[in-house]
């Protein structure tokens, strides 16, 4: 689903078109989604062929997300890129 995802958002963007995408991540051994964990070399996987890519920021926020937490997760980190299209 994620790998057609990409394609669908590259066949919609035009060169130069921006994009923010925002992540979550923690153990798949915690907790199976949604929301479903999605690793930074996932992304670089999908993506790089056809944006460059940009971390902006990423935070640990498990502080913010109880029900998460309430799931068994130990730990959650947020992951914004700003995706360029080629």
């Amino acid at each position: 689903m994620r790998q057609r995802y990409a394609q669908q958002l590259t066949a919609l963007l035009t060169p130069g078109m921006k994009v923010l995408l925002i992540t979550l991540a923690y153990s798949s051994s915690e907790m199976i989604g949604p929301p479903f964990s999605v690793e930074e070399q996932e992304v670089y996987m999908l993506y790089q062929d056809n944006f460059e890519i940009k971390l902006l920021a990423i935070k640990e926020t498990l502080a913010d997300n109880s029900k998460l937490a309430a799931r068994g997760v130990t730990s959650l980190w947020e992951s914004v890129y700003l995706l360029e299209r080629r």
